[in-house]
């Protein structure tokens, strides 16, 4: 099954990649940080903040902003696929390869094939996401 989606919450919720996209400029903490670099989203006057979801062969992502789609995209869509303790590193940051949200997404998701699938199906959705931000 393939779907896309989109909701609305009232505050800012991060998502399992907003993280490794969302860069603190302000604060050793991520959490605590007010500055981020790409800026984290702000809110649809009238709506509050989008969340995209997009289920692909049972495995749903979940985005907070155009460029979280845009990042995993961009991972998912190497040739091999980039291993998780790379990704983490290229972050600098103490939270190691178990906590980056490749390693959170199911086998079935990483073949080539599936992999193809999800890109194909995170473009179209990264389309409408921008169209609502």
């Amino acid at each position: 099954m393939k779907n896309i989606r989109v909701s609305f919450s009232e505050r800012y919720q991060p998502t399992p990649v907003s993280f490794w996209v969302h860069r603190n400029l302000d604060s050793d903490v991520w959490v605590e940080a007010s500055q981020f670099h790409p800026p984290l989203p702000k809110a649809v006057p009238g709506k509050g903040f989008v969340r995209g979801h997009v289920e692909c062969n049972g495995v749903e992502l979940v985005f907070a902003s155009v460029y979280e789609i845009d990042h995993v995209i961009a991972v998912l869509d190497r040739n091999p696929l980039p291993t998780t303790r790379r990704l983490s590193a290229d972050r600098d940051s103490e939270n190691g390869p178990n906590s980056h949200w490749l390693s959170r997404l199911p086998g079935k998701a990483k073949s080539a094939r599936a992999r193809k699938d999800l890109v194909r199906l995170l473009g179209r959705a990264r389309d409408q996401f921008v169209d609502l931000a």
